[in-house]
């Protein structure tokens, strides 16, 4: 049974008695009983909070990384070797 046929079954079982102050409490009881008991809804609701997680855990930075580079030879260009400047 779907979590719609469930409320909508509430609703109808309980619509007369909706003017008062009493049976609006006890309506929110049975909708809390309900949702507490039903399978579906719990499945629902924790696919949900699976799904929230996802959009944390997306929504994330990646983790930084350092990259070290070593050369082996010294670079040679069409003039000579290449040497570093002091220049600020």
């Amino acid at each position: 049974m779907s979590i719609a046929a469930c409320f909508g079954a509430v609703f109808l079982l309980l619509f007369p008695y909706q003017g008062s102050e009493s049976s609006a409490h006890e309506l929110d009881g049975y909708l809390q009983e309900i949702t507490a008991k039903n399978p579906a809804y719990q499945a629902a609701h924790q696919r949900w909070k699976a799904a929230q997680e996802q959009v944390t855990i997306v929504a994330t930075l990646p983790d930084p990384t350092v990259n070290l580079g070593i050369y082996v030879q010294e670079v040679e260009t069409r003039v000579g070797p290449q040497i570093a400047s002091s220049r600020s």
